[in-house]
C-alpha cells in the first residue's frame, strides 16, 4: 500500500457511524475518510450508495441492526477494499465489539478476533497514552470509568465466544506477546489461512518505518512499561475488584 502512514493505519470506525449513515455528508467523519485513503471520488461514491440503500431510514431505537446493515457493510467492504488495493480488510477499531453481532449477521463470511489483556496493564496503557498525547482525552479515565468499559466489552466478547466459536475468537495479549509463533499459527488455522513464518519473524525489518510511533516499529523489548509508574498497589487492587467477573473469565487473578 502506498501513501502516508496516517492513511494506511487509519481505523474506519464505520460501525460507530451507522446511526448517521442515512445522512452521510460533510463534514466527513475523519477516521472513515482516512480509511478511504483520502480518495474523494471513492469516498463520495460509497456515501452516495449508502444514501440510496438506506433511503433515509435510521437505526432502530432498540439498537438492533437496521434492515440495511448488511448491504451498507457490504458496500463498505467493496468500496474500501477497492480503494485500498487489498483482497480483504482488517478492521481493528476497538469499539466495534459493541456491534460485533451486526458484523456476524451482516457479513456471513467474516471472522472476528478479540484481544484481551490484564485489566491493570490495560488501564496503565490508557494512562500512558493520556500522558503523552494531549488529544487522547478518551484515555484519561478514572478507575470506575475504565472498569465499566472493560467489563462491558469483555462480557460481549465472552458471550460471543460461546455463541459463535467458529466465527468469534478471543486472543490473550500475554500469550500472543510471549509466544507469537504458536498463537499466530493458531489464528491462521481459525481464519482458514496458511501460516507463513515471515509474518511473525520479519527477515529484514525496517526499523525506521513509522517513526511517528516507536511502539509500531523498533527493536523488540521484553517490557514496554512499569505499571507502578502510573498507579499504586491500592489502585491496582481497586481495578481488579471492579473488573473481577470479566477478568476472572479471562483467567486473570488479583
Amino acid at each position: 500500500m502506498t501513501g502516508p502512514e496516517e492513511l494506511a493505519l487509519a481505523e474506519s470506525a464505520v460501525l460507530n457511524k451507522l446511526d448517521s449513515a442515512p445522512r452521510w455528508k460533510p463534514p466527513r467523519p475523519r477516521g472513515l475518510w482516512l480509511y478511504f485513503l483520502g480518495n474523494e471520488a471513492a469516498y463520495s461514491a460509497f456515501c452516495d450508495e449508502v444514501r440510496r440503500i438506506t433511503g433515509g431510514v435510521g437505526v432502530p431505537e432498540d439498537g438492533k441492526a437496521p434492515p440495511w446493515a448488511a448491504p451498507v457493510l457490504e458496500a463498505f467492504v467493496r468500496h474500501a477494499s477497492a480503494v485500498r488495493g487489498c483482497r480483504r480488510l482488517l478492521e481493528k477499531t476497538p469499539t466495534h465489539i459493541e456491534r460485533a453481532d451486526w458484523l456476524l449477521e451482516a457479513l456471513p463470511s467474516a471472522k472476528l478476533l478479540f484481544i484481551h489483556r490484564h485489566p491493570v496493564d490495560t488501564y496503565t496503557s490508557y494512562l500512558r497514552r493520556a500522558a503523552v498525547d494531549p488529544e487522547a482525552t478518551w484515555a484519561d479515565l478514572t478507575v470506575d470509568e475504565f472498569a465499566e468499559i472493560y467489563r462491558r466489552h469483555g462480557r460481549i466478547a465472552q458471550q460471543l465466544a460461546l455463541q459463535a466459536p467458529d466465527r468469534f475468537h478471543t486472543v490473550s495479549y500475554e500469550e500472543f506477546t510471549s509466544d507469537p509463533v504458536s498463537v499466530t499459527a493458531g489464528l491462521c488455522e481459525f481464519l482458514g489461512e496458511t501460516f507463513v513464518p515471515e509474518i511473525v519473524e520479519e527477515p529484514n525489518p525496517d526499523l525506521a518505518r513509522a517513526r511517528f510511533d516507536p511502539h509500531l516499529y523498533g527493536e523488540i523489548t521484553r517490557r514496554t512499561k512499569d505499571n507502578s509508574e502510573y498507579i499504586d498497589e491500592a489502585t491496582a487492587g481497586a481495578i481488579m475488584e471492579c473488573t473481577a467477573d470479566v477478568a476472572g473469565g479471562w483467567g486473570y487473578a488479583g
